[in-house]
């Protein structure tokens, strides 16, 4: 096995290699300010470069660049400005990626290399930037190791650089297996950081914050205040903001309205011009108060953090098919406004605009983000010709729902019966039969399902004796399609391997969930009181599943008690179950089949779970 893998790593080294030695920068060591050229003889087909400028004042700037073709050969050009540390870009050409995490260049002044520029190299190296690569225990180690040495480098040309030398810190943390030795080393740590922070040193401040919002330490809100108060580097502002956003998202809507309101009035004359680092969370702060503002009822103020988000991000459709959802809920009677809405957002789904919305993430993840994305809008679109009274149109967009979930099986139960619903108004018994079985299968409760059904079909003037025949043939479809729970290995926090098989005969409540997802953490108590409810059957089983990084999610329930048995996912459990959006909730019958299929978060979740669990048990 082990030399298998050495020889698949030196056949993906070669093929690096080979694409390395068809791509040329010109220069190769830029100077701060300089255009830096980059010529590939890749056989491409239309390229667009991603590229992010890492700054001195700890700001990026993101943007994407359409190839110029030049005989055989394919040319992008990249403008530094004078403050550009690090220069990170990829190629992106369809579904083909080359450098998937970026391929990385520092910029010099003279002959010293920019401030930051080896910081920031350091943290590509980790794979902290672009974005965090999902790494195992061991691979993390290497990065770590050749991280600390970019770190050192920094140090080398830049003594005392206070970003370098908290990360540095940091990061030597996991290096530490032997708990006790690690927690004596965070003890240790948090002093230093102290002292870093008693410099009053604006970087340092910084640095400071950052190690102790990633290990929580005890005065981690002290260094948030000092930031709060000298936000003059876009770097500290986002800071600030994050925080702030963090603690808001805490909060119920009015609350959470309102702290982010303070935020965005005390940072105003900072926020006039944003950079694309503070767009990214002002996307957040805006997206929050919109949906804050529509639980209070408030949809004018809605309505404009809509349009704020338009001037963020010019490319991103979700805007507009927010708003035209929100007007057709309004019950706008001229549709001529929601009609140009969702055009607009239509021919926002594009190559240049996916990467603005989706920047530099791994290519697999770009493609679920982007489907996610397009269901939003087919679902919208749906509505939109179903209130028209066009319901082929109506019926097509629903099929496309459906496919872009992964098919019939796949699929939310409620597109299912969406589906079948506008099939019974056309008359297509067959095909709604065929709609409400599927619905069933993915976690309609055929209790509710077949009194919707019986009394539509009783308006519709069928006879008694046709509704039963048609029920009938529901349950005989539903008993011929539904499906058996994919199978799949998880690792437990103690390193143990489990298979859901292990479980057979058992209820298995599957909760796929993150620490970074406000939805997921918010359910927690009815997720645990659910636990609690059914804590002496030992034929209910709770598993939660998530790819996240195990250091995050041993931070996160250090503060945050989660009674699920806590799973990481190794392997291929979320495209097993195609799960595109977290929480998603997955209940496994004791016959192995999927029982009920939950996507997203809902008031009173456990009692929602309770009715499919004890549907399940019977």
């Amino acid at each position: 096995m082990k030399k298998e893998v050495r020889i698949t790593m030196l056949l993906m080294l070669t093929m690096l290699a080979l694409s390395c030695s068809k791509i040329h920068l010109k220069p190769s060591k830029p100077q701060a300010g300089e255009r830096v050229i980059i010529v590939s003889e890749l056989k491409l087909h239309d390229p667009i470069l991603e590229v992010i400028l890492f700054k001195e004042n700890v700001d990026f700037e993101y943007f994407a660049v359409k190839g110029r073709k030049e005989k055989d050969f394919w040319v992008f050009g990249i403008q530094t400005d004078t403050i550009t540390s690090y220069v990170l870009w990829r190629i992106v050409d369809g579904d083909s990626v080359f450098f998937e995490d970026g391929n990385g260049l520092i910029v010099f002044y003279g002959n010293k290399p920019m401030r930051l520029a080896y910081y920031y190299k350091g943290l590509h190296a980790e794979k902290a930037i672009p974005y965090a690569f999902p790494v195992s225990d061991k691979e993390k180690d290497r990065l770590i190791s050749r991280a600390l040495r970019y770190y050192k480098k920094e140090l080398k040309y830049h003594p005392g650089e206070p970003l370098a030398f908290g990360r540095m810190k940091a990061i030597k943390a996991f290096l530490i297996k032997d708990e006790k030795k690690k927690a004596r080393y965070l003890y240790e740590l948090e002093k230093e950081i102290d002292s870093l922070f008693e410099t009053k040193n604006l970087y340092a401040t910084l640095s400071a914050f950052n190690v102790a919002y990633l290990f929580d330490f005890s005065r981690t809100y002290d260094y948030f205040k000092v930031l709060s108060e000298q936000p003059y580097l876009p770097g500290i502002l986002d800071a600030s903001l994050n925080y702030l956003y963090q603690y808001a998202r805490s909060l119920g809507p009015q609350q959470g309205v309102k702290w982010l309101e303070v935020g965005l009035e005390k940072y105003r004359e900072f926020l006039e011009e944003p950079s694309t680092k503070l767009k990214n969370t002002l996307r957040n702060y805006y997206l929050s108060l919109h949906y804050g503002y529509m639980a209070l009822g408030d949809t004018l103020k809605a309505l404009d953090c809509l349009w704020k988000l338009r001037d963020l991000n010019p490319f991103d459709p979700e805007p507009y098919m927010v708003e035209a959802s929100v007007r057709m809920a309004m019950g706008t009677l001229n549709y001529r406004t929601v009609d140009s809405l969702l055009y607009i957002a239509g021919n926002l789904f594009h190559p240049v605009a996916n990467c603005y919305n989706f920047p530099f993430y791994p290519k697999d993840q770009r493609i679920e983000s982007l489907k996610r994305k397009k269901l939003g809008y087919y679902r919208i679109m749906a509505k939109y010709y179903e209130n028209a009274g066009e319901v082929d149109s109506a019926i097509a967009s629903m099929r496309q729902i459906i496919e872009l979930q992964g098919g019939d099986l796949m699929a939310d139960y409620g597109d299912h019966e969406n589906l079948g619903s506008l099939l019974l108004s056309k008359g297509d018994v067959s095909g709604a039969v065929n709609a409400f079985a599927n619905a069933v299968v993915t976690g309609s409760e055929w209790g509710y399902l077949k009194e919707s059904i019986t009394n539509d079909l009783k308006k519709r003037g069928f006879s008694q004796d046709s509704i039963e025949k048609i029920i009938k043939k529901i349950e005989s479809k539903y008993k011929e399609v539904r499906i058996k729970a994919p199978e799949v290995t998880l690792i437990t926090l103690d390193g143990k391997q489990v298979k859901l098989s292990d479980y057979k005969g058992k209820v298995v409540v599957l909760n796929f969930w993150a620490t970074w997802c406000g939805p997921c953490r918010r359910e927690i108590p009815d997720l645990n009181k659910l636990v609690d409810e059914y804590i002496e059957n030992k034929d209910i089983v709770f598993v939660a599943i998530t790819n996240d990084k195990r250091d995050r999610v041993l931070n996160f329930l250090g503060t945050n008690e989660f009674k699920y048995m806590i799973t990481f996912d190794p392997g291929n459990a979320y495209e097993k179950y195609n799960v595109m959006a977290v929480p998603t909730h997955v209940i496994i019958g004791k016959d192995g089949y999927i029982h009920a299929r939950i996507v997203g978060s809902l008031p009173q979740m456990d009692q929602i779970l309770k009715e499919k669990i004890e549907s399940a048990v019977k």
